[in-house]
């Protein structure tokens, strides 16, 4: 780390007082200490140190609400400060002073509380869409996206991760980030950094130069390879302006961004320190989700397309057009080649996800759900030493101890290939031999045919022999007896 600092100085005319700054719902006589952090990806945070009115009691503490807003005046106007949730608050009594000493978060960390298991399959969803669709339960929110119009291109799942944690995550996909804006009287942030300069002139202001040199090699070897040390410089500036994370700054004649905002009170005056970066240096390495890592998610067939399949699942969330599995097949070759099974329309899968990147997701079959009925003899899997092949329209590939039976139609017609070498045909209808040339029926022993009504055999030419009971006719032009 390598630091440099230059010292010039600001008018505190325009600064924030002591005097201008107060609770919403609470009386301070005068603040002791203010503390307001604020950085990328993070819970803006404040903590607050102040001395009560003279007519505050014990009880007091109980009518503290949970939600709390320090606020300035400047010109006969009010302006928010910081708005958040409380998340600590402690009262004590000093002499004859009652203070208090208050922490809370900013309304963004509504989002980090509950964690959610939903999947987003529409690879034609946008960034923007995706981001409105998450932040649709929170009534009254608000947001901006400054990331490009285009499709997501894929399947996301937001499993076991809060709706804090799932956005950070998608974002980094983009290598952008969250930057929350604790001045807005709910949740508000931005997601990425803004593209319209503010209007503001530090060029001689006080400041600290540094570069984090391990932090330019992780990012280099990371994927960020462009990064330059130049655009790894961090500015440190001191200023009475009160500017949001996130924002553009035009300094010394080029764009730069805050990263993150320290806000105190010092001898009276509100002084805020901003970290200052190039675009480039506050890019976000991608990063995945842990906890994903093989899992699988039951859903049920929704559509077949050569090798792909589409699922319903019980957690999706969105509407519009679902993702297109891969299916795994028990054995396939790039020529075409092996198994091609694929399940039907209906069919109980299972999506699962071999590493912690949910593109790489695929569908696997499930466990058999079917329950037997009492009594049913026919049940397939009544038997753990058959192995059974069975469609949805009653066809079936059953091998068993006996041989293999091939049915059609639930039974309407079978062929069943037995281990001593026998051979049944079974057909409801009619059983028909077709052969383009010659067709050969040998037998060592005896050939049996039996018909209860008829028995024809014949020929193009108009020749035939007909057995009926108890006759038999010839028929032809001419007939050959020896």
């Amino acid at each position: 780390m390598e630091s440099i600092t230059r010292n010039n100085h600001q008018n505190d005319k325009s600064a924030i007082t002591y005097k201008d700054m107060f609770l919403g719902s609470v009386g301070v006589v005068y603040f002791r200490r203010i503390k307001i952090t604020e950085k990328a990806g993070e819970h803006a945070s404040l903590y607050v140190e102040a001395v009560l009115d003279s007519d505050t009691n014990e009880n007091d503490l109980h009518e503290i609400k949970d939600s709390v807003s320090l606020m300035y005046r400047k010109e006969g106007k009010e302006h928010v400060l910081f708005y958040g949730v409380v998340d600590k608050v402690f009262m004590n009594k000093d002499g004859g002073e009652w203070l208090i000493r208050l922490e809370a978060r900013d309304g963004t960390c509504q989002m980090d509380v509950e964690r959610r298991k939903r999947i987003f399959q529409n690879p034609q969803m946008s960034v923007r869409q995706l981001i409105s669709k998450v932040m649709d339960s929170y009534s009254g929110s608000d947001h901006m996206v400054h990331l490009p119009a285009e499709p997501v291109g894929q399947l996301l799942v937001q499993y076991e991760e809060t709706d804090w944690e799932f956005l950070r995550r998608f974002l980094s996909k983009y290598k952008e980030n969250l930057y929350p804006d604790p001045a807005f009287p709910d949740i508000r942030f931005e997601a990425g950094l803004s593209p319209k300069p503010e209007n503001q002139n530090w060029d001689k202001l006080p400041y600290k130069l540094s570069q984090d040199f391990i932090r330019l090699e992780s990012m280099k070897e990371n994927g960020i390879h462009e990064l330059t040390r130049s655009q790894n410089t961090v500015y440190q500036i001191e200023s009475y302006d009160i500017v949001s994370i996130g924002s553009q700054i035009t300094y010394k004649g080029t764009p730069w961004y805050i990263e993150s905002a320290e806000r105190r009170l010092r001898d009276g005056l509100l002084k805020n320190c901003y970290c200052l970066r190039q675009k480039e240096s506050l890019k976000v390495l991608p990063y995945y989700n842990g906890n994903i890592t093989g899992i699988s998610i039951d859903g049920n067939i929704a559509s077949v397309k050569r090798s792909q399949v589409q699922v319903n699942m019980e957690i999706e969330a969105g509407d519009g057009e679902k993702y297109w599995f891969p299916f795994s097949t028990v054995a396939a070759s790039s020529d075409g080649s092996g198994w091609y099974c694929m399940p039907e329309n209906g069919e109980s899968v299972r999506v699962y996800f071999p590493i912690d990147d949910e593109k790489e997701a695929y569908v696997v079959t499930n466990v058999k759900g079917q329950k037997p009925q009492a009594g049913n003899s026919s049940d397939s899997m009544g038997n753990p030493n058959h192995r059974n092949i069975q469609t949805a329209q009653g066809n079936q590939v059953q091998m068993t101890g006996e041989g293999v039976l091939i049915k059609a139609g639930n039974g309407q017609g079978s062929i069943f290939l037995k281990k001593s070498g026998e051979v049944v045909l079974d057909a409801q209808k009619d059983i028909t031999i077709l052969a383009a040339e010659n067709l050969n029926i040998t037998a060592k022993k005896d050939l049996t045919v039996k018909s209860q009504t008829s028995i024809q055999v014949s020929c193009g030419s108009g020749a035939d022999i007909e057995v009926k009971k108890g006759t038999v006719g010839l028929h032809g032009s001419e007939i050959h007896e020896n």
